[in-house]
């Protein structure tokens, strides 16, 4: 199962958090792919941009900020470090921005549209219109895969991820 979908532990009205107990003698490891949505989707485009932040070893979410916005990784990276108590107005306006290109970029990924990004961010639907535009513009080999996807799912009725596994598509075409 993902457990980073079961609610935080302040929050699992239904306990769900205890049905994931490991038995006497045994552990239960949850492991993590950090960022793995965007890795993947960068070595899939061949986005030269999001390839470079990688091998950098760069925060995914902070280049994504410092590329759509033209923000300064080290100045981000810091606030991000800085406990929420202590960052200041201007810290708090990068990690802002960060959690923007975070939800925009995920959003994106997952073929979610403007008007659920806009109430995810709490802005208006013409302002996350732009960011994904603005999203786009700063990675646009995401946008070419993400069409060609699109345009193979319609013509074929299938797609054929990285891993060669044909994933049909049923009723596509269909109104």
């Amino acid at each position: 199962p993902n457990l980073q979908n079961l609610p935080r532990p302040d929050t699992d009205e239904y306990l769900l958090r205890g049905a994931f107990t490991a038995s006497s003698n045994m552990y239960l490891i949850d492991k993590d792919y950090p960022q793995i949505e965007f890795r993947v989707a960068a070595v899939n485009a061949d986005e030269p941009r999001m390839l470079e932040a990688i091998h950098k070893g760069w925060d995914i979410h902070n280049a994504n900020a410092v590329n759509m916005f033209g923000l300064d990784y080290e100045e981000l990276a810091e606030a991000k470090a800085t406990h929420k108590d202590h960052q200041t107005p201007h810290q708090k306006q990068l990690l802002i921005k960060r959690q923007e290109s975070k939800t925009v970029g995920l959003a994106t990924l997952f073929g979610e549209g403007a008007r659920k990004m806009a109430a995810h961010l709490g802005i208006p639907v013409n302002d996350a219109y732009e960011l994904k535009d603005q999203f786009f513009e700063t990675y646009p080999r995401i946008e070419q895969n993400i069409a060609f996807m699109h345009e193979s799912a319609h013509r074929f009725g299938h797609t054929v991820p990285m891993l060669g596994r044909t994933r049909r598509h049923y009723n596509i075409n269909h109104e």
